[in-house]
């Protein structure tokens, strides 16, 4: 289906000219209109995104966040515009002319571990970056967080551990990488300021269903050895398996909710079935934890 949107118009009331064609390039999850803005000779090409499942405040925060990555040194795309066109929330940001990470390893697998620490050291980055002055009970983890059980999220939310900002939806495919490595972090709709541990539980479960690398016929090593590259990079290797379970569960549990309510999304049922088992065993072990703990 076509959006019922014209991309010039909307990109002319953006204050963005110059504009001499535009290319749909598809949407993600969260159900986004997206095109590549084509601008020769006045400049770089564009990428812009419209948002007719989302409010103009989530879109503000994810725009927030973004910038507040991008100054702090993250590869993520500059963003030309934020703000309602005509009541629908609208984002342009600089085009960034390079395949994502997943159809990088696909291309070439040899580079699956190299690739894995290099996103370990990027997500290690996010994590250090200064604290927004911001509150979850707004945003996507904020509705993750309200939906959860509450011994769950008394895990999730462990005070000892200062909270940090996170991506929240941090995976192959929202990854950008040419032949030096990573170039782009994109989709920061998920961003917050949580435990830093949310961010390896969602990236967990995206990959294990294949959402974020759709399945390779004799490759499913090739997601293992990224995972494993992720955590060393990271420098995560000393994390239990009793630490990460309800991280690991929590990560599940808002893919299945995320996957249950997008538009369009459509999961073959066998996979949903696969995905809330998967989740139901991590629940059973974080369970455990929580009563040993308590």
């Amino acid at each position: 289906m076509i959006p019922p949107l014209d991309p010039i118009a909307v990109a002319f009331a953006a204050g963005i000219d110059a504009v001499v064609g535009s290319t749909p390039v598809g949407g993600g999850r969260s159900g986004a209109w997206l095109w590549r803005l084509h601008r020769p000779p006045a400049g770089p090409d564009l990428l812009l995104r419209a948002f007719p499942h989302s409010g103009p405040a989530d879109v503000e925060r994810e725009a927030a966040f973004q910038r507040h990555a991008a100054a702090g040194g993250i590869p993520a795309p500059a963003i030309e515009f934020v703000g309602p066109i005509d009541g629908l929330p609208v984002m342009v940001m600089t085009w960034v002319p390079a395949p994502t990470m997943a159809e990088a390893l696909i291309a070439d697998p040899a580079r699956a571990d190299e690739l894995g620490r290099q996103s370990g050291r990027t997500l290690a980055a996010i994590h250090r970056l200064p604290p927004l002055a911001d509150t979850t009970a707004g945003g996507t983890l904020g509705r993750w967080l309200a939906a959860t059980d509450d011994w769950l999220r008394v895990l999730v939310t462990d005070p000892s551990r200062p909270a940090v900002p996170i991506h929240a939806d941090y995976h192959p495919s929202n990854l950008l990488a040419d032949g030096s490595g990573i170039v782009a972090v994109l989709d920061w709709t998920n961003a917050a300021v949580g435990h830093p541990l949310i961010d390896l539980g969602r990236a967990f479960a995206c990959l294990r269903f294949g959402v974020a690398v759709h399945p390779v016929p004799g490759r499913s090593d090739l997601i293992d050895r990224w995972w494993r590259g992720l955590v060393q990079g990271y420098g995560g290797t000393d994390l239990t398996v009793e630490e990460l379970a309800p991280f690991f569960a929590f990560g599940l549990a808002t893919l299945v909710a995320d996957l249950s309510r997008t538009p369009g999304a459509n999961p073959p049922a066998g996979a949903m079935a696969d995905l809330r088992s998967q989740r139901d065993s991590w629940m059973d072990l974080a369970h455990h934890r929580s009563r040993v703990a308590g």
